[in-house]
């Protein structure tokens, strides 16, 4: 009975204060237009890792040897997949797309050393750095 009393004074106090905000049609414009560019720009990335992560898992000597991918924005506004190999200091593949399309408009399967962008995104050793590091780099 406590937990569930506990529960329903913090729904409550929660409720009452985001009441307290009020923001104007231009600032509710604002906020929206920019939830609405980020859902999409993820979007993006998201689609760019699952077309070049279909390419990489294709290609079988490129699928055994991959450890992870990183997804970023590139500065023409393109958004690149770099796959590492499994002990994430080299990249063995990488796919470049614009505007959500389905094929990549710059393909690389040479082996590379990464670049500032590419090792600045990667943690060292941290699990989640798979998909999710997926950052405007502007």
């Amino acid at each position: 009975m406590r937990p569930t009393i506990g529960l329903l004074f913090f729904l409550v106090s929660m409720i009452i204060s985001a009441q307290s905000l009020t923001l104007s049609d231009k600032e509710l414009r604002q906020k929206l237009d920019s939830i609405k560019a980020e859902g999409n720009l993820l979007y993006s990335y998201e689609s760019a890792s699952w077309h070049a992560g279909d390419l990489v898992g294709n290609n079988k000597n490129l699928a055994e040897n991959t450890g992870s991918y990183i997804t970023y924005q590139t500065n023409d506004n393109n958004i690149k997949t770099a796959f590492l190999n499994k002990s994430s200091n080299l990249i063995i593949a990488e796919f470049s797309f614009k505007n959500n399309q389905t094929k990549p408009i710059d393909e690389s399967y040479k082996q590379r050393e990464l670049n500032e962008t590419e090792s600045t995104l990667k943690i060292s050793d941290q699990p989640l750095y798979h998909s999710y590091m997926i950052q405007n780099m502007r």
